[in-house]
């Protein structure tokens, strides 16, 4: 067993970003249910240069906040998305997946900032 470290942002500017630490064992259910309850519901993954960013793939009929950090880190990686889409509710960072597709930790520097 592993521990794969990402860093939840939440969308409330004043809430503080958090550590999170996933479980990675030879089920990988487990790593999806811990996103799961990171985003609040099914995820949907926005591969961003060398970062993953999971999300609430129901995001927006759902009503939840915007997320403006987030956002900022989306559209610095997705310039086309600008002002077009928007990050709402939790957004979870890990890093980008190995040639197997399997989720790693977010990268040093990252985690070090959100410590």
């Amino acid at each position: 067993m592993s521990i794969i470290h990402g860093i939840v942002i939440p969308p409330g500017p004043t809430e503080p970003v958090r550590l999170l630490h996933l479980e990675d064992n030879e089920d990988s259910l487990n790593v999806l249910e811990e996103l799961r309850e990171a985003v609040g519901g099914d995820i949907e993954g926005v591969l961003l240069k060398n970062i993953i960013m999971y999300i609430n793939g129901d995001r927006k009929p759902i009503g939840l906040s915007y997320n403006d950090r987030a956002t900022d880190l989306y559209w610095s990686g997705r310039p086309e998305a600008a002002g077009v889409d928007m990050i709402v509710g939790n957004a979870v960072i890990l890093g980008k997946p190995d040639r197997n597709g399997n989720d790693t930790s977010a990268p040093q520097y990252l985690l070090e900032l959100a410590a």
